[in-house]
């Protein structure tokens, strides 16, 4: 296996990446609760009111499409820049139907959609992780230059330390007593910025 089948296969992986973390965050809540005929509503909130199940999710992605740009060659890197804006979007819409569907069995297969909707709100990250990579793939539709004289070794190791700090910057105002917007905000404005120093340092990377 050479070495682009490699990466193909790393981005697949780390795509999933989100979907597998929630999945076994589920089942170890899941049997520590006792195994039941359907997840709890406790069990609903617990997973989807995890900062750090969220943060491990937009990680991943966000070292999937760097790591498919890198090993895209170079005059492929601004396609690979709109496939991966159309896989962000993929996920957020599977993600979206799949807290909905978690949402509704965990409100006892409710028939007042009032009442799932109500639960899937309560879930916080729910609607926050799905916002959040639609958000991040209308940014990557819209590409821009680096400033040419830039180090490109500088320019990506500084995208990428904006890039972890952003999640920890998350965890760390939720800890002491930030709202939710004014943390989300924070770091996701630390994200933004860290994600495109490091795409446009990619991008305009000639060999």
């Amino acid at each position: 296996m050479n070495r682009a089948d490699l990466a193909e296969d790393g981005v697949f992986f780390l795509y999933l990446s989100p979907f597998i973390i929630s999945g076994i965050h589920v089942l170890i809540i899941w049997f520590k609760e006792g195994i039941t005929a359907s997840p709890s509503l406790t069990l609903f909130l617990t997973v989807t009111k995890d900062p750090l199940t969220f943060i491990l999710g937009v990680i991943s992605l966000s070292v999937a499409i760097v790591l498919d740009l890198r090993s895209a060659p170079p005059e492929s890197r601004r396609i690979s820049l709109r496939v991966n804006s159309r896989r962000l979007q993929s996920v957020a819409i599977i993600s979206l139907l799949i807290s909905i569907v978690f949402a509704w069995v965990a409100s006892g297969y409710a028939n007042n959609l009032f009442r799932v909707f109500t639960v899937f709100l309560s879930g916080r990250y729910s609607i926050v992780f799905p916002l959040t990579l639609f958000a991040l793939s209308a940014f990557l539709s819209v590409p821009a230059d680096v400033t040419s004289g830039a180090s490109k070794a500088i320019v990506e190791g500084t995208g990428l330390v904006l890039l972890i700090i952003s999640p920890l910057t998350l965890l760390a105002l939720s800890r002491v007593n930030y709202s939710l917007s004014s943390a989300l905000a924070v770091s996701l404005a630390i994200f933004a910025a860290g994600l495109a120093v490091t795409l446009y340092g990619i991008v305009k990377k000639r060999g």
